[in-house]
């Protein structure tokens, strides 16, 4: 209706909920626009006009129907996005739009988008029951939630004791829907961070300003002051495997998108610390976990009484250590334990 009101000859909307199409279509028509925009209930990558070279023949589409349009658009106006920015597929619907449906020179409304990250401390706290006499401890829980995806938070709506960022936000991909075909092609971008904050860094935030005009710029950064932000997406949040920071730390991430959604992973052969040293504990409040401990504890003191007594053995222990940091797959180890349990053995 925006644009039917600004001048435009016809209009085609385009979605796929049917009851989102029913809504409209009834709202067009109640406001007087029912002769100048028509609903499609369908994805607008199976659209076609009649003008669409190569894929009509004899007035009708490859699958035997009529085309949807009868010519090319002059503009284009989509918003398809996500707190990701282009986890709706944005990118490959402005493609097909940019390819089979609208003039050379059509206008796209947005224009581009420009994305910023920072790792950020966002963890489960302790938390009370209501009635205040009981606290249940979350805190373990923090060691699994990282995975590849991300979801969509208001950060900006959080209690200032909910998050904070560790490092200042940086620039990575910029998007010119113009260029299309390049947007369709995957990419990884490398980012430094240097850490000004001390704390657990569990999780990428990410956000993006949306260039809608020459001069107008819609926002989701967290950080935006004076209501810039306004009624916008939220920002996306990944979360990463835990690992404590210090201020002067140089963090190395990559940030890459496969066309479809934006992912984070931290660059381990970059990181100026060893991960092993960095990575957090969980706490044995569970009895299993504090019988474990024990037992283990019991097995590492009697060793140590054995290797101090009996060079025998303790030239056998001093064996295993370097085992378990030259071949830890052999016995079973992770990498980073194995050099961990050699390093602290042999000093």
């Amino acid at each position: 209706m925006f644009a039917a009101r600004a001048g435009a000859d016809y209009v085609h909307a385009c979605e796929q909920n049917g009851h989102m199409c029913d809504v409209g279509e009834e709202t067009v028509r109640i406001n007087g626009y029912g002769l100048k925009i028509m609903f499609h209930n369908k994805d607008v990558r199976r659209l076609f006009t009649k003008e669409s070279e190569g894929l009509i023949k004899h007035g009708l589409k490859p699958d035997g129907n009529c085309p949807e349009m009868d010519k090319k658009s002059d503009v284009l106006v989509f918003e398809v996005f996500d707190s990701g920015l282009i986890g709706e597929g944005a990118f490959h619907i402005v493609g097909m739009a940019r390819h089979r449906l609208l003039k050379p020179d059509a206008t796209l409304v947005p224009r581009a988008a420009k994305m910023f990250a920072a790792p950020i401390e966002y963890r489960f706290q302790n938390y009370q029951t209501l009635d205040g006499k009981h606290t249940i401890d979350l805190t373990n829980a923090n060691r699994w939630r990282y995975r590849d995806d991300y979801e969509g938070v208001n950060l900006e709506k959080l209690p200032k004791t909910a998050w904070r960022a560790l490092a200042k936000p940086k620039p990575f991909f910029n998007f010119d829907f113009y260029a299309w075909e390049e947007n369709m092609q995957p990419k990884e971008e490398p980012m430094s961070f240097e850490i000004i904050e001390e704390g657990t860094f569990n999780a990428i935030a990410f956000w993006f300003d949306l260039e809608v005009d020459e001069e107008t710029t819609l926002t989701t950064n967290p950080f935006a002051e004076h209501g810039e932000k306004g009624a916008t997406w939220q920002q996306a949040v990944q979360y990463v495997e835990e690992l404590t920071l210090k201020p002067g730390d140089s963090l190395k991430v990559v940030a890459a998108h496969d066309t479809y959604g934006i992912s984070f992973r931290v660059d381990d052969s970059k990181l100026e610390f060893d991960r092993g040293q960095r990575r957090t504990k969980c706490p044995l409040y569970d009895g299993t976990w504090q019988a474990h401990h024990i037992e283990f504890k019991r097995v590492t003191d009697s060793l140590a009484r054995t290797i101090t007594q009996s060079p025998v053995a303790f030239r056998e222990t001093c064996e295993t250590a370097v085992a378990c940091g030259s071949r830890p797959g052999d016995l079973k180890f992770e990498a980073w334990a194995g050099a961990d349990f050699c390093t602290k053995f042999m000093a």
